[in-house]
């Protein structure tokens, strides 16, 4: 009797110990990588999103820069713009920008204007930063002029890509 327990008992606690357990320890470790799975998951997707998101932003600056031609020149643009806006007898200096930190395909022109007042720097930011031309203003200075008129004196820094990306 003790003999045939023994007979039916081995080969049960074999199969217990050598199918059963193992993978009663592989489910326990898979349950607990199944969150960071999710996780994982989640990340992809959200950087999946910002990717196609690039893409299209890299495809509306590319088509920006083509509409706007190959004869685009900054410095002209920003010269009429000061002219539809009756600034550009108050401009002091405007020239072009080498900066080592930024791409290179930027182009900065650095503008200076003295006795502007605050609807007038407004019009010409406004003109700028809504142009179809992809202008960004990198750098603005403000400084108040006290003189009897009460006006400013600005100094921008007017950024464009030259080249598609």
């Amino acid at each position: 009797m003790i003999v045939r327990g023994i007979l039916i008992a081995l080969p049960l606690i074999l199969v217990i110990q050598f199918y059963l357990l193992p993978s009663i320890v592989k489910i326990k470790v898979l349950a607990q990588s199944i969150p960071k799975r999710k996780e994982d998951l989640k990340e992809l997707r959200r950087l999946r999103d910002e990717l196609f998101e690039l893409r299209r932003e890299t495809a509306r600056v590319n088509q920006a820069i083509q509409q706007r031609g190959q004869d685009f020149e900054l410095l002209a643009f920003l010269e009429e713009l000061a002219k539809k806006c009756k600034i550009e007898d108050k401009i002091v200096s405007m020239r072009p920008v080498s900066n080592l930190s930024s791409p290179p395909n930027e182009k900065i022109i650095e503008i200076t204007i003295d006795g502007l007042v605050t609807e007038e720097l407004t019009k010409y930011l406004y003109e700028i930063e809504n142009s179809t031309k992809l202008l960004s203003i990198k750098k603005t200075t403000i400084r108040s002029n006290l003189g009897p008129e009460k006006s400013l004196d600005v100094s921008l820094q007017v950024s464009t890509l030259i080249d598609t990306i």
